[in-house]
């Protein structure tokens, strides 16, 4: 069966995974870009990997 319908928009991939890897970034750097996203939507995920990559301990940990 052909799988050509005129509302099929699902376009396969193509290429391995440092050609998704540069899509994504791009797709990000785009959003983070874009003035109709919200700030704090922008925010959050930089926040969160600044978070992940800090050196600092923010929430010690609770001795018991």
């Amino acid at each position: 069966m052909s799988n050509n319908k005129p509302g099929n928009l699902m376009v396969p991939p193509r290429g391995g995974t440092f050609s998704q890897v540069i899509g994504r970034v791009k797709l990000i750097w785009r959003l983070l870009t874009d003035s109709r996203v919200n700030l704090l939507l922008k925010v959050l995920p930089i926040a969160s990997l600044v978070y992940l990559v800090s050196p600092v301990d923010f929430m010690p940990d609770i001795a018991l």
